[in-house]
């Protein structure tokens, strides 16, 4: 019924009615982690209709472009890789067009998809976007914020896959100056990123400094 009501619309009516359902399934598709997957399971043909939507329309406010990263990031979660790239890409290029190049949200998404590039060792597309991203925290929120320590992170990780530890190490090293000061020595962040610098520290045989930290960690 919803299918014959819709196609008997015209233009600007099909239009508002799109833009009406974005916003709800926006409204109902929750922050995704493993405890709201059956919601997000249920959400998902919603959600992907609104995504025909918004390419559709053109829509590029930002409710669309959160609805698009939370759907793209229950996909990616679930290896739907493919179908999380095409989302993560619109997300991208509508938070860019609403909210500007330079803005957090934008550095978000841009960590996003380095993340899912990262996971298909699509290192050479992954690198760029994470930079883009470290560079736009540390402009947009300052060199000591916890979100430019979170791409420092991310950053350090990329090139400890590749097995590039003399440029991840201060990466790591930074970060966690960062996250100390911010956050205190005890947050779950510091101990995260305190973690990966031990392992790290291990891998290039820096065995005695890495278990001090590890000390930390425990």
């Amino acid at each position: 019924m919803q299918d014959v009501i819709r196609d008997e619309m015209d233009g600007e009516a099909r239009r508002l009615w799109a833009e009406r359902a974005v916003r709800a399934v926006n409204r109902a598709f929750p922050d995704v982690e493993y405890s709201t997957w059956p919601a997000c399971e249920r959400l998902l043909p919603h959600a992907m209709s609104c995504f025909a939507e918004i390419v559709r329309w053109k829509m590029d406010y930002p409710e669309a472009a959160r609805l698009l990263n939370q759907t793209a990031f229950y996909l990616f979660g679930r290896a739907h890789y493919s179908e999380a790239e095409r989302l993560y890409r619109r997300a991208l290029a509508i938070r860019e067009q609403a909210l500007g190049p330079d803005h957090p949200n934008t550095a978000t998404s841009l960590n996003n998809l380095a993340a899912l590039y990262k996971s298909q060792g699509r290192y050479a597309e992954a690198e760029p976007l994470y930079r883009r991203a470290l560079a736009i925290c540390e402009q947009a929120l300052g060199p000591d914020h916890p979100d430019t320590a979170t791409s420092l992170n991310n950053l350090a990780a990329l090139y400890d896959s590749q097995g590039r530890y003399a440029e991840a190490e201060p990466l790591l090293r930074r970060a966690l100056a960062i996250c100390e000061q911010a956050l205190g020595p005890d947050h779950p962040n510091v101990r995260v990123v305190r973690g990966n610098l031990a392992d790290l520290l291990n891998k290039i045989g820096r065995q005695d400094e890495a278990e001090a930290l590890r000390g930390h960690v425990g």
